[in-house]
């Protein structure tokens, strides 16, 4: 079961990012419940709702910045989605985009490209990656690697000076994005990027960041892949020559409306001390000063807690987590969190207990920050659902990740919970977006969005 946010034009709702010419109020917005109902038959889907156990704070801010772009037709959404390999595979962060052009019309820029291949790990399988020469790969959630690993928490460095690399990111309607500004996220010595396209007609600028740690190319017209080489920086240097690419963030400047950039960040094995040790160097900040999210969802955890319920430390977690928000808060002050909560996994071959005290940490971390929460846990249906989701082919046999349909319907649940949130937001209102109801809308039985009850043991029955 999913709420599917319709305007009801849907070919009306696609013009507002293509046209300078905002829609003419009221307008409607359509919360109908359906489209999964055989979804909800088979596994055991509980509706939630965004919670905010400490109060909204600027999170009314971010719902001001969405309206823009929905409705006002001006500006993008950023969205930063940092997690271990939920977020690594790929999926999630498709069926956002998917739902985006449904709802909008338009999909602009394609945000974050991480360098996966390059650094030798798997690639979201919408962004296709070649390369030529010898890469060296490196990752934060490995703990026998070195840093630095950016933003990103990965890095992939080259001495070769003949290799190259590009990418094609495929949009979910099988068309290619576009770029007309590409950030590279990268720091060297003695090499600089050098743009390798072959498309007639393109003029690129490059230019340095004065930071010293990355570049900017900008085209006179828009592209649709990728490709970059090195070239010999003239520069002083000492050593041998290198380049550590950490990710490239690629934008689309020509559209009248950017729409959403849909950052991912993840990492196989990712966890909150992990996260820690790859943001210790200076290329952390720097990359997310690139990255400026409206919003960040945080969905890490559900590796902090593959541990015997005996060695989970709840307090060293949420330090961590008070560790990385302050990190991100430094370089952009103006973000709002969400918590995702722990899916439901198996530890030891039987459920891990321990997903309820990462649920309890969570929420008492958004209320402290004032951060949005989304109870994934129990919205899959709670302790033991990830062996009904197994069954039904949602979940791999392994009990802790999903299938590709699997990761489809988690993207489902929070983003109906956050378009949901914002269609019942002062902003949505005083824009005159009408929300109808209907006795299958009021008939759900959501928990309150001010408690939460979040003593494990309460749920060990």
């Amino acid at each position: 079961m999913r709420i599917q946010v319709i305007f009801c034009c849907i070919v009306l709702a696609g013009l507002i990012c293509s046209s300078a010419a905002p829609l003419k109020a009221p307008f409607s917005v359509d919360l109908q419940w359906g489209g999964h109902d055989s979804l909800h038959h088979i596994l055991p889907i509980r509706p939630q709702p965004l919670q905010f156990p400490g109060g909204r704070g600027d999170f009314d801010r971010y719902h001001e910045q969405l309206s823009k772009v929905l409705v006002d037709g001006t500006g993008g959404i950023r969205i930063v989605h940092l997690g271990g390999s939920h977020v690594q595979a790929g999926w999630m962060g498709d069926r956002i985009r998917e739902r985006w052009l449904e709802l909008a019309g338009t999909a602009c820029s394609r945000g974050l490209i991480a360098p996966y291949r390059l650094a030798g790990t798997n690639t979201p399988p919408k962004i296709r990656t070649e390369m030529t020469g010898d890469w060296d790969g490196t990752r934060c959630s490995r703990s026998r690697h070195n840093g630095p690993f950016g933003g990103t928490g990965l890095s992939a460095v080259t001495f070769d000076s003949s290799s190259t690399w590009w990418h094609a990111a495929i949009r979910i309607d099988s068309s290619l994005y576009a770029t007309t500004k590409l950030t590279v996220l990268a720091q060297s010595n003695g090499f600089v990027p050098q743009w390798r396209g072959t498309q007639p007609g393109i003029q690129v600028t490059r230019k340095r960041h004065e930071t010293g740690s990355g570049w900017t190319f900008t085209f006179n017209e828009p592209i649709d892949t990728i490709f970059l080489g090195l070239s010999t920086d003239t520069a002083a240097m000492e050593g041998p020559r290198w380049f550590r690419l950490h990710g490239l963030v690629s934008e689309d400047t020509s559209c009248p409306c950017e729409g959403l950039i849909y950052h991912e960040i993840g990492n196989n094995g990712a966890s909150t001390a992990s996260v820690l040790r790859g943001a210790a160097d200076e290329a952390f900040a720097r990359d997310w000063q690139a990255l400026q999210p409206d919003l960040v969802i945080f969905g890490l955890g559900i590796n902090d807690a593959h541990v015997p319920e005996n060695r989970f430390n709840a307090a060293d977690f949420t330090e961590r987590y008070d560790s990385l928000i302050g990190l991100i808060k430094a370089t952009a002050p103006a973000t709002n969190f969400l918590f995702l909560t722990n899916s439901d996994s198996y530890y030891s071959r039987r459920p891990n207990p321990s997903a309820l005290l990462v649920r309890e940490a969570m929420f008492q971390l958004a209320a402290r920050h004032q951060a949005g929460v989304f109870d994934l846990f129990d919205a899959m249906g709670g302790l033991g659902s990830i062996r009904i989701w197994k069954d039904e082919g949602y979940a791999q046999p392994d009990l802790i990740h999903f299938t590709r349909n699997g990761y489809r319907t988690v993207a489902d649940l929070y983003w109906d919970a956050l378009m949901l949130d914002w269609a019942n937001s002062e902003s949505a209102s005083k824009r005159r977006v009408i929300v109808p109801t209907s006795a299958q809308t009021k008939s759900l039985d959501w928990p309150s969005t001010d408690t939460v009850n979040v003593d494990p043991a309460s749920w060990k029955s």
